[in-house]
């Protein structure tokens, strides 16, 4: 069974998290994570190419891409869930904000 294909794939989900991670306002982060992060991307898509090339991977290494892909995942999907949340919570504020203003509403004047 060949395990290089696994390899690439999950390189490639680091490579796109990385480099969305580089680029979105939202996320919170210094100088140094997201130049951080950059260099993961490029080094991360330099592996792919070499990879492709030789169609094989040492299992010892499809492990640590393979962990490093879930550990993306999982940072990429606990902050979506604080940005959803905090979206929420803003809507939710705008809504009660607006609503004791309305004119002719409970105890309103």
């Amino acid at each position: 069974m060949q395990l290089w294909p696994i390899s690439v794939v999950a390189l490639s989900i680091v490579t796109v998290l990385c480099l969305v991670g580089t680029l979105a306002h939202s996320y919170k982060d210094n100088l140094a994570q997201r130049i951080g992060m950059a260099l993961l991307a490029y080094g991360c898509a330099s592996r792919v190419q070499h990879i492709m090339g030789s169609q094989y991977v040492s299992p010892d290494w499809l492990v640590v891409h393979v962990g490093i892909a879930v550990y993306a995942m999982g940072t990429a999907f606990k902050h979506w869930r604080l940005i959803r949340r905090a979206r929420c919570a803003e809507l939710t504020e705008l809504a009660e904000r607006d609503y004791i203003h309305v004119v002719g509403g409970k105890g309103g004047a």
